[in-house]
């Protein structure tokens, strides 16, 4: 008579974490199963004040900008400045941009100092970004520095769909500052091809749950 050992063990799941993202990230190459997820609205995550420097930039050079951004209406405040011997071609040589389209242009003198500007209010779509540039070549040894900050008017939300090719798997969807945990039955869903995080909106971060099949 054929003796036959079985050793049952617990099964071994793997953790593939997903950095804050507002566009689609493929998670994993199948065969695997899919066994679930614990994900955030992550809008928080993403920068909404940066600075940046350039010394003599030339016309159009990009200083400071936030992006990739969920599609939305940004409060912007910003300020310029300018070190060194600034001269005349310096003077009112900033400007916002809303994805490269001109936005605002600055008023500040052509010599050193500070310079606030007058916050606006700007709407992005999908993806966007908003920029501080310079519009004309700066004055040899001139140093243009810009500092934004961007904060979203309306309360942030996230969804996203789970997919292996053209097949969804699964929805998921938050409000600001929320999670959502959702684990699968056993034995999960099979995935054949690749596993798809699709970002429908918003931003998102977290965790997804597999068993990667050798």
């Amino acid at each position: 008579m054929t003796e036959l050992d079985i050793t049952w063990g617990p099964e071994r799941i793997d953790v593939i974490p997903v950095p804050a993202t507002s566009v689609d990230v493929t998670l994993l190459t199948g065969p695997a199963r899919f066994r679930g997820w614990s994900l955030r609205e992550a809008s928080g995550a993403a920068p909404s004040r940066k600075s940046g420097s350039i010394v003599a930039p030339a016309a159009l050079g990009v200083i400071v900008t936030i992006g990739p951004l969920a599609a939305g209406t940004y409060d912007v405040t910003w300020q310029v400045e300018l070190t060194g011997a600034a001269a005349a071609a310096d003077a009112n040589n900033f400007r916002l941009t809303n994805g490269g389209a001109q936005t605002l242009d600055s008023e500040n003198a052509g010599a050193a100092g500070v310079f606030p500007q007058i916050p606006t209010d700007i709407s992005v779509g999908l993806l966007g970004s908003i920029s501080i540039i310079a519009i004309g070549a700066g004055t040899a040894g001139v140093t243009y520095t810009a500092d934004l900050s961007i904060v979203p008017r309306l309360q942030a939300t996230a969804s996203v769909e789970f997919q292996d090719g053209n097949q969804p798997l699964g929805e998921s969807a938050m409000n600001a500052g929320n999670t959502d945990t959702q684990s699968m039955p056993n034995p999960g869903v099979h995935v054949r091809g690749q596993l798809l995080l699709h970002v429908i909106s918003g931003t998102v971060a977290g965790v997804v749950y597999a068993v990667i099949e050798p």
